[in-house]
């Protein structure tokens, strides 16, 4: 097996990049977190979630706001099912919503 021998220099720029790239998707990340309970996008990535998107939107006390800019998606206000739930039983994803963003027209 071959080793591949790094200058310091060379190993500090790597370090530096890694830290930089970890920490550009830690604020990622909490950008588009969802709140467990508030206002949250739901979008379907399915066909059939998209279909069974409308009951799992309104479902356990969560209330419509309206739908999102984007097609077949909806901005709801309540409690967030689990992240994983949605997405791997239902292929849903939820997003979070900024006061004010992502409103469309609600019908």
């Amino acid at each position: 097996m071959t080793t591949i021998e790094l200058s310091a220099a060379t190993r500090r720029h790597l370090l530096d990049t890694l830290q930089i790239g970890a920490g550009v998707l830690a604020v990622g990340a909490l950008l588009f977190a969802p709140p467990a309970k508030g206002t949250i996008a739901f979008y379907p990535l399915t066909v059939s979630a998209k279909r069974s998107l409308p009951m799992l939107a309104t479902s356990e006390g969560r209330k419509l706001l309206s739908k999102t800019a984007l097609a077949n998606g909806y901005i709801v206000t309540g409690t967030r099912p689990a992240f994983a739930d949605l997405l791997f039983n239902h292929g849903i994803i939820a997003l979070a919503v900024a006061d004010g963003g992502c409103i469309g027209t609600a019908k």
